[in-house]
This record gives structure tokens, sequence and C-alpha cells, in this order.
């Protein structure tokens, strides 16, 4: 695979030239290019060679063809290239959903650093947690105004 390489100017202008004669060069464009054109007499020679080229096809007059053009179609896919992957993808998500549901899942081992040995101490952590998030304005301290319980909880 060939590496990427900067266009030089002539190879630009060439460019510009081409999209010039269609109208469909930018203003941006149309100025480098006339710069460039004042500065390099080969593309100037080939703009002039181009433009009465294309001004030669454009003016002569339409030939019509001594028998009739026909042009085959073939689309790419059909809808039958496309059906036969959606079903097969559709039957692979039904198959790992099944295979989930199924399934029995592995015995639940609780390594983490919030294991409980009993029912109990998790009832306590989480009570002790939820004092702590969610403290009740009741027990605000006594330095605290008696405010609405909303208040009394942003203030803690």
């Amino acid at each position: 695979m060939g590496r990427w390489r900067r266009p030089t100017s002539c190879e630009r202008a060439q460019q510009w030239v081409s999209l010039e004669l269609d109208d469909e060069l930018s203003e941006l464009e149309a100025t480098a290019l006339r710069r460039h054109l004042e500065v390099c007499s080969s593309c100037a020679a080939a703009r002039a060679e181009q433009a009465g080229f294309t001004a030669l096809l454009r003016a002569a007059p339409l030939v019509a063809s001594a028998r009739p053009v026909a042009v085959e179609f073939r689309p790419q896919l059909g809808a039958r290239a496309l059906f036969r992957p959606a079903v097969a993808l559709t039957l692979a998500v039904l198959a790992v959903a099944l295979a989930f549901v199924l399934l029995p899942s592995p015995p639940v081992t609780s390594s983490a650093a919030l294991a409980f040995s009993s029912q109990t101490e998790r009832l306590r952590y989480d009570a002790a947690e939820h004092i702590r998030i969610d403290p009740r304005p009741d027990l605000a301290p006594i330095w605290l105004p008696r405010l609405s319980p909303y208040a009394a909880r942003a203030l803690l």
C-alpha cells in the first residue's frame, strides 16, 4: 500500500481547472487557480487546451445512436441476500438469551469488601448507612435552627 503524499501545486491546479470548466469552483479555489496560472505557463496552456476541447464538445450537436443502448442493472444485495443473515443473527441472539435463562448460574461466592457473615450484620450496616446518608431532621444538632425537614437535610 502506497504512502499518502501531498499533491503538487500543478496537480491541484489541474483539478481546479476541471472544476472551473464545470462551474463548480469555489471563490477561494478560483483565486488560487488564477494566481497559479499567472506564474505557471504549462498549467495555463493546459487550461486553454482543456477549455477549448470542452467548448467544442458542448457546442457539438447530439448524435443519435445507431442501435439502442441497454444497461443491465443487477442489484448488489437483494431482499433475499439480506434476509438470510438477519434470520441467522436473530436465531443466534435467541440462543444466547435462552442459554442465560435456562442454564443454571454458578453459585455466588462473595469475596467483595462488603461480605457479611449473617443477615443481621447486613441489616445493621444498612441501617447505619441509611442514617449516615439521609439523617433525620429531628436528630439535627442543637445549634441548627428549627427548619423544614428539607432545609435541615441540606445543612447537614
